[in-house]
């Protein structure tokens, strides 16, 4: 494991050194990104009953390097907590049901990622910018657990897609490779002469498999975690230029 984040931390590092990073005009943000995350069955409806949606988080930091005022490439680093959270199960007759306990069954992936993305900005008053984001991310699963809590004995089993139980399992469930489609709209204020607040929501969509097809689970399913985030930013612009009156973003 060591070794993939190893070589995520020296692509972020060689991508801020490469030449269409090394502009006179950038921003270093940081980034906290509360979510709403789920995960996709590909093509089964019935498992996607089952399959509910949780509350996450996400936190990072982001290069953005102008390439023109309109036109930005960004990177950085970013730590992703993925997932789902079920409040029914698969019965042993095949039947998705509601818990009689109000049990709950939640899978957490959490991944080291580096976002590439280009961004486009349109001026909208002498400090103020909207922006559109598209790109891909690369990651590496930092952990993963699916922990059970307030089951009955009968809610318990390998009825389902895979074994259910009270308290965390070690199950082998998420694919640790993440590959993922980020699309993203947003505004930028900038306060002063260097401050940078920003809302940027943007849709996460895994591209490869988010459990792969040799999981230790009853049947081969295609699926993909999904992600809407409130990405909140707070950074700073670093420009040779900033004596000039006329600031572009």
């Amino acid at each position: 494991m060591l070794g993939r984040i190893g070589w995520l931390l020296l692509l972020s590092g060689w991508m801020l050194a490469s030449p269409a990073f090394s502009q006179d005009k950038f921003q270093i943000t940081g980034v906290f990104a509360p979510s709403y995350e789920w995960l996709q069955f590909r093509g089964q409806n019935a498992q996607n009953d089952i399959f509910g949606s949780k509350y996450s988080y996400n936190f990072g930091i982001e290069y953005r390097g102008f390439l023109s005022p309109g036109l930005a490439v960004v990177t950085g680093l970013q730590y992703n907590n993925k997932g789902f959270r079920n409040t029914e199960i698969q019965n042993d007759a095949g039947l998705v049901q509601s818990t009689n306990s109000g049990g709950i069954i939640i899978g957490a992936a959490r991944y080291l990622t580096v976002p590439t993305n280009l961004s486009i900005h349109f001026r909208v008053g002498k400090r103020t910018s909207l922006m559109v984001t598209g790109g891909l991310s690369t990651g590496y699963m930092l952990a993963q657990t699916v922990n059970g809590k307030d089951l009955l004995p009968e809610e318990e089993g390998s009825d389902g897609l895979f074994v259910t139980s009270n308290g965390k399992s070690n199950i082998d469930l998420f694919n640790r490779v993440y590959v993922g489609l980020n699309l993203g709209a947003g505004i930028t204020q900038q306060i002063g002469s260097r401050m940078i607040l920003g809302l940027h929501p943007t849709f996460r969509r895994q591209l490869n498999r988010a459990i792969p097809v040799d999981a230790n689970i009853n049947e081969v399913v295609n699926t993909g975690f999904n992600s809407l985030t409130a990405d909140l930013k707070l950074g700073w612009y670093f420009n040779r230029q900033f004596q000039n009156d006329n600031k572009t973003f």
